[in-house]
């Protein structure tokens, strides 16, 4: 995602917590969106419904909503008829409404793990996965002074593209990671930029934000994701975390590099 789409004092990132997604992958949804798309089949019903969308009214905002909530039924329904609605959606939704079980054995020919708690699935190859990836982003997030939820968001956005191109990812129609783990994710991301922020702050000699970046390592270290699925992660997390607040400086280097920082902070505010 580029990041124009993510200006606007993050108006987008907000905006994608609107994403029906998550109502549009209920059966009894899809079965409606079925029943409503085979009486659409009729053009005078079609061009009712149009006039209905473009009837003006005082109540603009409830306007747009419903403009882009039937007017994605509708494009859905003309393009794919009754049958294959509910397909046709489900192609387009990273939210699979599948939840906490083994989705290999769930779904046939998706690419991914088994389960490690009880958060959604989420398909990453869907075409809507960057606004789940976006909404995924962890309220609790702490990070360091020029980095930025915007930056956070385009960099596992960014990962996330790379990483679902390739290898069997690349070959299979769904490539699947739990809630849990896009929260992991953005913490590992987290524990980047702090590193990457005390660094820069021992070079400089610059006793204050060191002083601040050893406590935010401190909080990153022990982030709920990691701590509930990954202990043995966070052990080490809090020893790096530990060895900051030393000043030992070349630990850190190493925690760096352990993650993979350079390439997780690439085009970031660090």
């Amino acid at each position: 995602m580029a990041a124009s789409q993510l200006e606007d004092d993050g108006l987008d990132v907000d905006l994608v917590r609107l994403d029906p997604a998550p109502a549009l992958s209920r059966p009894e949804f899809a079965a409606s969106l079925g029943a409503l798309s085979e009486r659409l089949r009729d053009e005078q019903l079609r061009d009712t419904t149009w006039r209905e969308l473009r009837r003006p009214t005082s109540r603009m905002r409830s306007r747009r909503i419903r403009w882009t909530v039937l007017g994605l039924i509708l494009a859905v329904a003309v393009a794919f008829g009754a049958a294959p609605a509910a397909a046709a959606v489900s192609r387009l939704l990273a939210h699979t409404g599948l939840f906490g079980t083994n989705f290999s054995t769930t779904r046939a020919g998706a690419q991914g793990g088994t389960d490690g708690d009880k958060s959604e699935w989420i398909d990453l190859k869907a075409t809507d996965a960057g606004k789940a990836l976006a909404a995924l982003y962890p309220s609790y997030l702490v990070l360091p002074r020029g980095v930025t939820k915007v930056d956070a968001i385009e960099t596992i956005i960014r990962l996330n593209s790379a990483s679902v191109s390739q290898g069997d990812a690349g070959r299979s129609t769904e490539v699947v990671e739990q809630a849990v783990g896009i929260h992991e994710s953005y913490e590992f991301f987290a524990n980047c930029a702090w590193y990457s922020a005390w660094l820069t702050a021992d070079s400089s000699g610059d006793s204050t934000s060191l002083a601040a970046d050893s406590a935010g390592l401190t909080t990153a270290a022990r982030f709920p994701a990691l701590a509930s699925t990954s202990p043995d992660v966070t052990k080490r997390l809090v020893t790096f975390a530990t060895d900051a607040a030393s000043g030992n400086r070349a630990d850190i280097e190493e925690a760096s590099k352990e993650l993979d920082c350079t390439e997780m902070l690439k085009g970031s505010g660090e």
